[in-house]
């Protein structure tokens, strides 16, 4: 009866899951991959000057995240930031073991690679890419299976 209401069967519903699945899945990949997308930035050594863990509640939850502050010199210029990944800010996390790795990683007074942007050397990052959790990949091959599963008519709605 669901499918009547979307007018042309479980087969529908079964390409979306499958589609999602494989995003999921090639966004996992392409995070565990060498492929860069946009400019390409350049490296120079930097120094770590604060290193803190910052956390609050929310929704009954304790969250973390890392506040950590660096500095690099550019053609004579010093510049400083807190962003530790290019593409991705971390709001919050309730795994504090990850982000007392990161900190661990990143402690003050550590000279450590900086990527920046050779456009502007403002933009800069402590690490180039991002690794994404396994659960993604985990759940991208969930919805591709439930997806094979409904059009093969395993199930009946």
């Amino acid at each position: 009866m669901f499918f009547e209401m979307l007018g042309s069967g479980p087969s529908v519903l079964s390409y979306i899951f499958m589609a999602i699945g494989f995003l999921a899945c090639l966004i996992y990949v392409i995070s565990h991959s060498n492929i860069n997308f946009g400019e390409k930035y350049k490296q120079t050594d930097g120094k770590i000057t604060r290193s803190e863990l910052v956390s609050y509640r929310s929704r009954g939850k304790s969250y973390y995240r890392p506040e950590i502050t660096y500095e690099y010199i550019i053609d004579g210029e010093k510049y400083t930031n807190t962003r530790i990944y290019k593409n991705v800010r971390i709001l919050g996390t309730t795994q504090l073991n990850k982000v007392e790795e990161l900190l661990l990683q990143y402690s003050p007074g550590a000279v450590v690679n900086i990527y920046y942007s050779p456009s502007n050397e403002f933009q800069s990052c402590l690490q180039e890419s991002t690794k994404l959790s396994v659960q993604l990949l985990i759940t991208g091959i969930i919805f591709f299976i439930a997806g094979v599963v409904l059009k093969s008519g395993v199930i009946d709605f």
